[in-house]
């Protein structure tokens, strides 16, 4: 687990070692949502349960970049309805929010490659985007000739956009809503 500074943005990654001799990295970029990627209760559990079975299978290392001030790893407790607690409320920080974007996202997954790249000689990158990771992936991927191959998923051009006005339409239509 590190956290590395760039352009007075504190970046939170934390890498997993598959074996001593893999060279190959996993870099898993994620949507917008702003929630940690491994939650502590009881015992740690990945909140994107597959990559620790992607990491497993193909004898990857996983190396794991957290959205604007948001921790990598947080208690359990502190998420509500799928957001981070910040304060007195559920929603993302005014700092999160600022940070969020395709360009600054793109520089932070960067100069974590950067400084992996310069520990780990001869690895090769493996990008897999979800969501929001998805259009963040291929700008960041023709960086670097380190990446070998890029993947995405769950790709949606609008994003969030398209989930709310669905949540809103659900909830006119269940009667606990009205647009008028």
């Amino acid at each position: 687990h590190t956290i590395a500074s760039a352009a007075g943005d504190s970046i939170d990654f934390f890498y997993i070692k598959a074996k001593p001799e893999t060279k190959d990295i996993l870099l898993f970029l994620q949507g917008s949502l702003p929630i940690p990627l491994i939650l502590k209760d009881q015992k740690l559990s990945f909140t994107y349960p597959f990559l620790k079975s992607i990491v497993q299978k193909h004898q990857m290392n996983l190396l794991v970049v957290s959205q604007p001030d948001v921790h990598n790893i947080e208690q359990k407790s502190i998420l509500k309805d799928g957001y981070l607690k910040t304060d007195s409320n559920y929603f993302p920080s005014d700092k999160h929010r600022v940070g969020n974007n395709l360009t600054n996202q793109a520089n932070r997954y960067a100069t974590v490659i950067r400084f992996m790249a310069e520990i780990m000689l001869e690895s090769s990158f493996y990008l897999y985007g979800h969501s929001q990771g998805s259009r963040i992936a291929p700008v960041v991927a023709k960086e670097f000739k380190c990446v070998k191959k890029l993947a995405v998923a769950a790709c949606n051009p609008v994003n969030r956009s398209y989930q709310r006005i669905t949540e809103a339409r659900i909830q006119y239509i269940l009667g606990k809503k009205s647009f008028e």
